[in-house]
């Protein structure tokens, strides 16, 4: 999982950029691109930051990352099988730990590598489709847990011209996620049904290896998405010189 909930942190690196011309809170501690050893700044201001994070910052239009909320994904398990989750509230990501950070300017590029030990998810799926031939279609409580999450991100940037100011944006992130172990569980299967709630989520279970083929996509895709949009939106209030002051 995330997602990338390791994957919030990523909105951090852009808040330690904000403009030195501006009121800067006394919790954001800049660092200068011109700093040889920028990323080890990078990776104290963000531990810094952690506090701030956890509550969001309105200011930067920066959400919350705990809980970190997702308004959709898709959670493909199997062919024939429609099953979504929606308003997943992601909890555990305030307690990241910083395992590599790589600042590339001069290639637009920032590197990222996080260890959580815990992720939990919480929302409403819909399904529809069948389980060992018994159809399925409805709505309930969703409960995902991922045990020994890692996530390795790439940010790629771009210096655009806009009405004379040299501005800055990222167009695409990659980002991979790796789950030792999950947990998904479907409340109120058929309408509440014991006999069939239970055999439901044995066979989630008794699945686990396939379903997260393609889970674990899923929520690369959809962190990615809401994560690059969170950024760009924080992104277009500054100039380049802004964001990454050299002094």
């Amino acid at each position: 999982m995330s997602e990338n909930n390791l994957s919030p942190l990523l909105i951090a690196v852009f808040a330690l950029f904000v403009s030195v011309n501006a009121t800067i809170p006394d919790y954001i501690h800049i660092c200068k691109r011109t700093d040889p050893k920028i990323s080890d700044c990078m990776i104290n201001s963000i531990y810094a930051l952690r506090p701030q994070l956890t509550k969001g910052i309105p200011e930067l239009e920066v959400p919350s990352i705990d809980p970190l909320i997702v308004p959709h994904m898709n959670l493909n398990l199997g062919p024939g099988f429609k099953a979504e989750g929606k308003n997943l509230l992601i909890s555990g990501a305030k307690d990241f730990e910083i395992q590599n950070l790589l600042v590339n300017l001069k290639e637009d590029i920032i590197i990222i590598d996080l260890f959580i030990k815990k992720l939990i998810a919480r929302g409403i799926y819909e399904i529809d489709g069948k389980i060992a031939s018994i159809p399925l279609k409805g709505t309930g409580p969703l409960f995902l847990s991922g045990d020994t999450v890692t996530a390795h991100a790439v940010l790629h940037g771009k210096k655009v011209n806009k009405n004379g100011q040299v501005r800055y944006y990222f167009p695409s992130m990659d980002l991979k996620l790796n789950i030792a172990d999950y947990d998904l569980k479907l409340e109120g299967i058929g309408g509440g049904d014991p006999t069939l709630g239970k055999v439901t989520n044995q066979v989630l279970k008794d699945e686990k290896a396939s379903i997260k083929q393609t889970l674990v996509p899923a929520i690369e895709k959809s962190l990615s998405e809401y994560l690059l949009n969170a950024a760009n939106n924080m992104c277009k209030h500054f100039t380049y010189d802004e964001l990454f002051p050299a002094s």
